[in-house]
């Protein structure tokens, strides 16, 4: 509602959170005008302002946030959520685009004698996952590894470094940079 203090003072931190999420194809950040659209709050249980609802997809019927109403509050309730791992800002967290399972095979790849065995099952891994993960950066880093040298991640890391503080990379293709870096500091 336009007239309400509470939601006055939460716009600045609900245009952030909008930010942070804008590049992700999976969050939406809205905000309604209850007064504007006066039959919608009622159906959503609404009596007080500022209301704040989560509708996971699919859901119509949407749950109440009643978590904390500063910038990282929200960002960390959407990535608990949603599964994301973004930071405050619209960057992504060191986790993103990472496994476990497969940052201890990184670290197992150092081993030459192991490689084999370790790709075999870094790309077992990657075909479970599917073609939507991020888990075949692992298996193209290795065989890059192997066909570059043991220096191709610490060069590649360094030329993406260089990459992102040009500020040349498109938005819709940082995410993927983040990701690749981070996936490339497991070995």
């Amino acid at each position: 509602a336009p007239w309400c203090g509470h939601c006055k003072s939460l716009a600045p931190v609900y245009e952030k959170v909008g930010t942070t999420f804008k590049g992700d194809k999976n969050v939406v950040i809205a905000k309604m005008d209850a007064d504007h659209y006066r039959t919608v709050p009622g159906r959503y249980g609404v009596t007080g302002f500022p209301t704040l609802k989560w509708f996971p997809k699919g859901d119509k019927k949407g749950e109440d946030y009643n978590g904390g109403r500063a910038e990282q509050d929200f960002v960390s309730f959407i990535n608990e959520k949603t599964g994301t791992k973004r930071i405050a800002g619209g960057g992504l967290s060191e986790e993103a685009g990472r496994t476990p399972e497969l940052d201890a095979l990184a670290k197992d790849f150092a081993d030459e004698a192991k490689r084999d065995t370790v790709l075999a099952k870094a790309t077992k891994i990657a075909t479970d996952a599917g073609a939507d993960s991020d888990a075949g950066l692992y298996v193209a880093v290795m065989k890059k590894i192997v066909e570059k040298g043991n220096n191709y991640a610490a060069t590649e890391l360094a030329r993406i470094d260089r990459m992102l503080a040009s500020g040349n990379i498109k938005a819709d293709k940082l995410d993927s940079f983040y990701k690749r870096k981070n996936i490339l500091k497991q070995f």
